[in-house]
């Protein structure tokens, strides 16, 4: 498949070097335009890619008449060697593995999925590795992906781990991470950074940011000195951030640059903003916090984030949630979502939603995805049918990442599911730049 690094014209009417759309043997390709880099984030690059990402939408919603159809269907992945459990995943954009996708979860389960072949591969093991369990991995600044161990056993600790896709081996690195005395993973979720030194000055490109799970204390990991400092200005878990709770489970890069946090027990939603280095909190709507209710978040086009539901224990909780930064206020949507978890932004502006677990008895038992339109505000649902869990619990995950490939499908390696799930019927060919940027699909 061309990669658009080597589309350089524009679509009719187009200048050389702006976005524009070409077709080359049936697919459509979109290429990048104003230099746009997929480690640039932050309030001086926010424009660059919110104005792909509206341009690739605009054109297939009003060009394309097949633009409603892509996304009400799926099919079950063939990939062997089965591998299960898997908790995250990062799509790859280096060397030979450009375009894979890495993924990883429990007892060193890692594994690089080929779209084109539907097949894994295991990468090497370096010396030291011990990976235990993996909640969160990341790509980096180098084009690498750091895996962020989860111990669970009190003070236990596993080495944090690097994915080097030109040497196709896991590292083992010097930092570890420990696990609290309350035997709960401190860290579940974890993005890169806004860190370029240009836009924040003292900071080193690259670092990632790991909001607090079991820990008080949200921390910086620097690849490059290999080292995490906790960020100890603010506790975590305080009454800012909701009783004794500081559990934070996913993160979304907002387009001033600052990092916001999707509470999971915390009663308060939290916002770190690297260049200030301090936290604030913001409430929801009353009752809507804690309790697990929200899981996931992802940054839609026009910079709000999406906060979709995971666990629901009634109707009145199983709205997405969205989050407004200009205003710091959290709107409720209108329709009811089943519980979901990891969501993606769709090329077209909409949102998928990761099926979970079984539906409500009022609907059916098999598990559900969704996709909302914040356009309209309406969601659709797709059953997804053939596949079962391998756990007895029926509220198990059967699946829990997801990462959208170059061509616009989703890969969904499972977590309980007897199979890997491709959604979608897309064939475009679409800007890696955007794909993997930490607005979209970095993690």
């Amino acid at each position: 498949m061309p990669t658009n690094d080597h589309l350089k014209i524009g679509g009719p009417g187009r200048l050389i070097g702006q976005p524009g759309h070409l077709r080359i043997q049936g697919v459509l390709h979109f290429n990048r335009g104003f230099n746009l880099d997929w480690r640039s984030t932050g309030i001086v690059y926010w424009p660059l890619f919110s104005g792909n990402m509206k341009s690739v939408s605009n054109y297939i919603k009003y060009q394309d008449p097949n633009y409603p159809n892509y996304f009400n269907s799926y099919t079950l992945s063939t990939a062997t060697p089965t591998v299960s459990n898997i908790n995250t995943c990062a799509v790859l954009v280096s060397g030979s593995q450009y375009g894979k996708i890495y993924v990883t979860g429990s007892n060193n389960s890692m594994r690089i999925y080929d779209p084109k072949t539907q097949t894994y591969a295991t990468p090497t093991f370096g010396t030291g590795v011990q990976t235990g369990t993996i909640q969160t991995c990341v790509l980096l600044y180098d084009k690498t992906v750091c895996n962020i161990p989860a111990p669970t056993t009190a003070s236990t600790s596993f080495p944090i781990t690097v994915y080097d896709p030109n040497q196709n081996k896991v590292i083992a690195k010097s930092t570890r991470i420990y696990c609290n005395t309350t035997s709960t993973p401190d860290y579940w979720s974890s993005i890169m950074l806004p860190s370029d030194p240009s836009v924040i000055p003292g900071t080193t490109a690259g670092t990632v940011f790991l909001p607090p799970y079991g820990s008080q204390y949200p921390a910086i990991y620097d690849p490059t000195a290999d080292t995490l400092t906790q960020i100890t200005s603010v506790a975590y878990g305080t009454g800012n951030a909701g009783s004794a709770n500081q559990f934070y489970r996913d993160c979304a890069l907002l387009p001033s640059g600052r990092i916001f946090m999707v509470p999971s027990l915390a009663t308060s939603a939290a916002i770190y903003d690297p260049a200030s280095q301090q936290s604030s909190f913001v409430s929801g709507p009353p009752n809507l916090f804690g309790a697990g209710r929200y899981y996931h978040a992802v940054t839609l086009l026009d910079g709000r984030v999406f906060c979709s539901p995971y666990l629901a224990p009634s109707p009145n909780y199983r709205s997405a949630l969205i989050y407004d930064e200009t205003t710091n206020t959290f709107t409720q949507t209108t329709p009811i979502l089943t519980s979901v978890r990891k969501s993606i932004l769709l090329p077209d502006g909409r949102v998928f939603c990761l099926p979970v677990t079984t539906q409500d008895q009022t609907v059916g038992t098999n598990p559900r995805a969704a996709i909302y339109d914040p356009t309209n505000n309406t969601v659709s649902y797709i059953d997804i049918t053939g596949v079962t869990s391998t756990n007895a619990n029926p509220a198990t995950d059967f699946y829990r990442a997801a990462a959208m490939q170059f061509d616009g499908k989703i890969f969904a390696p499972p977590g309980s599911a007897s199979a890997p799930l491709i959604f979608g019927t897309i064939n475009y060919s679409f800007d890696w730049n955007v794909l993997s940027s930490a607005y979209h699909n970095a993690r």
